[in-house]
């Protein structure tokens, strides 16, 4: 994790936290398909947050 983010989560309640963390895995997979070049399935996996319109 990184030291912004390790600093962050100190300050903030448990379900920030949580939030924190669950947002950084899925920044992660992201980065992995970026990648790998499967821009399908990353375009799946960000269709619930508006991703069409960026892989439209």
């Amino acid at each position: 994790m990184s030291s912004v983010l390790c600093k962050f989560t100190k300050l903030v309640p448990p379900q920030s936290k949580e939030r924190a963390d669950a947002l950084e895995c899925l920044l992660e997979k992201c980065a992995g398909l970026g990648k790998q070049e499967k821009y399908k399935t990353l375009a799946g996996l960000l269709t619930p947050f508006g991703g069409r319109r960026c892989f439209g």
